[in-house]
């Protein structure tokens, strides 16, 4: 992974708990236990999310695969055009994204991050976040899905994040 340390981490304002003895290692604070079939960073935030919500007493969110093509474009688009906003001059808001990509909603939100290197890193960025933090626990949201892309040389992230929530 590219490292440009002067650069500062940005946030903007379902997957079943499985029972596994492996475990991979965070390289940011303590051990994360993240079950091995959660092995890419997406998914290693759903998981982090589901157990933060499994701790709350709400029910886990789904992997929706319908939200994968719009929170990777998404996550693209703010790479490729080296902005950070819930608005894209392509796509419009996030809930005008989902509407034109067809995805069914009743209830929204997007949480956005960049700068943060591991799936642990972008999770603690939002919980410490109190929008983001709603998000994450929204009772109304049944599904998810994160977008992930490394930034190019000339982009002011070395990361950006992106996670959908639907109900």
């Amino acid at each position: 992974m590219k490292s440009k340390p002067s650069k500062s981490k940005k946030t903007a304002n379902s997957v079943e708990s499985h029972q596994l003895d492996k475990s991979i290692v965070s390289e940011v604070n303590d051990i994360v236990e993240v079950p091995i079939p959660y092995q890419s960073f997406q998914e290693q935030v759903v998981y982090l999310v589901n157990e933060e919500r499994k701790g709350c007493g709400i029910a886990p969110l789904i992997i929706d695969s319908k939200l994968s093509e719009v929170v990777n474009l998404k996550a693209a688009d703010m790479r490729d055009n080296n902005y950070f906003s819930h608005y894209s001059l392509q796509y419009g808001t996030p809930f005008e994204m989902l509407r034109n990509f067809g995805v069914s909603y009743r209830y929204g939100a997007e949480n956005i991050a960049a700068g943060y290197i591991t799936p642990q890193e972008v999770f603690e960025g939002w919980k410490n976040s109190p929008g983001h933090y709603a998000n994450m626990l929204g009772p109304n949201y049944k599904y998810t899905r994160v977008g992930y892309v490394q930034g190019l040389d000339f982009n002011e992230y070395q990361t950006y994040w992106v996670q959908l929530f639907t109900g």
